[in-house]
This record gives structure tokens, C-alpha cells and sequence, in this order.
């Protein structure tokens, strides 16, 4: 529920997931990605997190195609996730046709 809240203040389409340790490190590996809990300043019952903040283009197949780094543009990322959309489904197109043929 707290994650839920969480990511909702950044977009309804987020969902956020959450595992085991293992799990996170994981995904952490696999990704190439980093996280470091530390304490908050403020707070001694908060801490931050410090993280990679990387966007990832997942196909709908499930397979990671592409990513984008924190301080590319919008404009640049827009016409690069497009192309990887239509390089989708030419080649989903491609094996269509083939099977119908």
C-alpha cells in the first residue's frame, strides 16, 4: 500500500514491485543497476535510497531492447522509442506473414 502511494505521485501508470533481498539484487544485476540505502539527515526513522535512475524499453515480448539515461532529453528519447516500436512490429509483421504463408 505504501509503495502503491509512492509511485502514484509519479505516474498512475507505475507499478511498483517490491521481493525479497535476493530478489532485488537480483534484478539489480541483471539490469545493471545500483542502490544504496543510507540515513536521512532529518529523520532517524527514514533513511534515502540512492539509485540509477534509467528508463527501460521493454518490449511486449518481455525482452529489454533499449534504456535511456536521466539526462537525455524528451525530444532525443521520443523518435528512439518510436523506432524501436515500429522495429517491433515489422518484425511481429514479418513472422505473421511468414506463418500465413
Amino acid at each position: 500500500e505504501v509503495l502503491a502511494e509512492y509511485v502514484a505521485e509519479y505516474s498512475p501508470k507505475i507499478i511498483g514491485l517490491r521481493g525479497t533481498e535476493q530478489q532485488v539484487d537480483d534484478i539489480c544485476n541483471h539490469y545493471r543497476c545500483y542502490r544504496s540505502k543510507g540515513q536521512a539527515y532529518d529523520d532517524p526513522h527514514d533513511y534515502i535510497l540512492d539509485h540509477t535512475v534509467t528508463q527501460y524499453i521493454i518490449n511486449p515480448d518481455g525482452k529489454t531492447v533499449g534504456y535511456f539515461m536521466s539526462n537525455r532529453a524528451l525530444e532525443e528519447r521520443i523518435p528512439i522509442f518510436l523506432d524501436h516500436v515500429k522495429n517491433y512490429n515489422d518484425h511481429k509483421n514479418a513472422l505473421e506473414a511468414q506463418e500465413n504463408s
